[in-house]
């Protein structure tokens, strides 16, 4: 699938999901008024929703200058970009999912913006750490 294609694709979709992120929500809530509304919880989710996309993305990106995970060692090795990029991927797709989750069910919307954003920051240290040890075994 070639960028242009795909990039319509996520233009396309991502509305919808929002869409029914919030309808799920309001059902769940039972909101009856719109005052009654978490626009928090909404963008706690949205961040979730974005880690489940790129890590789609992630293992489909070649070798560039712009976009991915770039450390040195990604950067001095293809094979390790491409190593890297497919764990990134996985581990994105699975801290958007545990934190949409808990963002959707447990958290309330302030603290679950928090969430999102400490599950982001912590999901990059087991990639960066997995990008230096193959870096090392390549030698």
């Amino acid at each position: 699938m070639t960028t242009k294609r795909l990039r319509s694709w996520i233009l396309a979709f991502v509305p919808l999901i929002i869409a029914t992120i919030v309808f799920l929500y309001l059902t769940y809530k039972g909101v009856e008024s719109i005052n009654d509304f978490d626009y928090q919880k909404i963008v706690a989710i949205a961040l979730s929703i974005n880690w489940i996309v790129i890590g789609n993305i992630l293992p489909k990106l070649k070798p560039n200058g712009l976009v991915g995970i770039r450390t040195p060692w990604t950067v001095a090795s293809e094979n390790n970009w491409y190593k890297t990029h497919r764990l990134g991927g996985k581990i994105a797709v699975i801290t958007g999912i545990v934190s949409g989750l808990m963002c959707l069910f447990v958290f309330s919307g302030e603290i679950g913006i928090w969430v999102s954003l400490v599950s982001s920051i912590f999901m990059f240290v087991p990639i960066v750490i997995y990008s230096y040890l193959l870096y090392k075994s390549e030698g």
